[in-house]
């Protein structure tokens, strides 16, 4: 923090784009400050994200700053009615996603595993909605033996496994897998869909990712996932696991409808790209210095 108000005030630039939530003014005077919001989290769900400070440094940083940048029109939608920002502080610049770097394929000898299986990708915290995938588990109508991976950073936790145990899950069907981007790339090509079961999401890059991949997205209607995947997903209620159930159902069961998803899939990631973010956000930098 020291180091960067320092070398600030020693180059003196026109724009400063934080990239955290700094409750604190950090830019020389006649520097305009630029701030990237990715969602509402902790404000919409305070009580599963108590920590107040959080809240306050990140209003106090909406506030100083010149203008903000959402990443989605529904992570924009959230700041004007929580924090009462005006509009015309903020524009949406939706994020990329980075092509792969093997070209998509699906030749079975680079299967990751031999069953068919439902790709969970990223952390598990509350909003994420973990449990409430697991839950809908037994109420899968296939007539597959499919498994469940989950592929993250963290194993699963004791409370985790109290959940399958508690809902009678084989964990056998469940498999946690950590890696690098081209192992998770792989795990995209290969799965017969990518299942989100967020309650909320700033953006969704993980549905996007799977996307670009030729895997089919099966997620929730809510927050910005709509805006990402467009027509291209299998859409479900996160609150109720029966929905998810039924949703994942109709996916697995039909290689037809996977193959039309894949097909709106390849026609919706293109809509995203880093270089259109880099240039909306060019765009920005101009117009607070004109």
């Amino acid at each position: 923090m020291l180091i960067s108000k320092i070398l600030i005030h020693q180059h003196r630039p026109d724009i400063v784009h934080e990239t955290y939530f700094s409750p604190y003014k950090t830019t020389p005077r006649g520097c305009k400050t630029v701030i990237t919001v990715f969602d509402m989290i902790h404000d919409k769900f305070p009580n599963l994200y108590p920590k107040l400070s959080e809240r306050k440094n990140k209003a106090k940083a909406i506030q100083k700053a010149n203008h903000i940048l959402c990443i989605s029109e529904s992570t924009k939608n959230d700041l004007i009615a929580l924090q009462n920002v005006p509009a015309e502080r903020i524009t949406v610049t939706y994020l990329g996603v980075d092509k792969p770097a093997n070209s998509v394929t699906k030749n079975m000898s680079e299967r990751p595993l031999p069953e068919p299986y439902l790709l969970y990708v990223g952390n598990r915290g509350p909003h994420k909605n973990f449990s409430g995938l697991i839950r809908s588990l037994k109420i899968i109508n296939s007539s597959q033996n499919f498994k469940i991976v989950v592929f993250g950073l963290f194993p699963f936790t004791t409370e985790e496994k109290e959940l399958f145990k508690n809902e009678y899950i084989d964990t056998e069907r469940i498999v946690f897998v950590s890696g690098d981007e081209e192992k998770l790339q792989r795990f995209y090509q290969h799965a017969v869909a990518h299942v989100v079961p967020s309650f909320y999401e700033g953006f969704g890059l993980t549905a996007l990712e799977a996307m670009v991949c030729d895997c089919p997205v099966i997620c929730s209607r809510t927050s910005s996932l709509p805006e990402v995947v467009g027509d291209a997903a299998e859409f479900f209620d996160p609150a109720r696991p029966e929905d998810i159930a039924s949703a994942i159902s109709r996916v697995i069961n039909q290689p037809s409808k996977r193959l039309e998803m894949i097909e709106k899939g390849r026609i919706q990631h293109k809509k995203f790209s880093w270089e259109k973010t880099a240039k909306e956000t060019l765009q920005v930098y101009k117009k607070i210095l004109a």
